[in-house]
């Protein structure tokens, strides 16, 4: 019994923390792609890499069909945490992109020229308004991200 404890006790201890309270929705009749960032550049690695399974539908853990939505994780730390001690103005980004964007542009042109259909920045203090639930939608209020483009 002892050894069974100290068992659970160690795999307790050695599993990593997820923190997935943060919840982007997509509510629009497109298929969007995001990618959730410290910085608000466009990076040649950040490429959405999709595909389509037999029922049609986008694959990748990034892409929200219309009217899905979908939790992102921090592993090991708290989103709070990331957002305050990493971050160096304290904005978590969110960076938006239409598949139709991505149909129409080489992403090596999306890199070079920094396209996208939407950015939002957020604190800490604006997802807690929020209950970390972040809606991309055809009309952004303003009182609820700050819309960058």
């Amino acid at each position: 019994m002892k050894c069974l404890m100290s068992l659970f006790v160690f795999f307790f201890i050695s599993c990593d923390f997820g923190d997935k309270k943060l919840m982007i929705l997509n509510n629009t009749n497109d298929t969007i792609f995001f990618s959730v960032s410290r910085d608000t550049v466009i990076k040649k690695y950040d490429k959405p890499l999709y595909y389509i399974d037999p029922n049609n539908k986008y694959i990748n853990e990034n892409c929200l069909m219309p009217n899905e939505n979908e939790r992102c994780s921090m592993i090991n730390t708290r989103w709070e945490d990331f957002i305050n001690n990493e971050i160096p103005d304290k904005k978590l980004k969110i960076i938006f992109m239409t598949k139709k964007l991505l149909d129409n542009v080489k992403w090596e042109d999306v890199v070079k020229n920094q396209y996208y259909s939407r950015r939002l920045e957020f604190t800490v203090e604006e997802l807690k308004k929020l209950n970390w639930k972040v809606v991309y939608s055809d009309s952004i209020d303003l009182n609820v991200g700050f819309n960058v483009k």
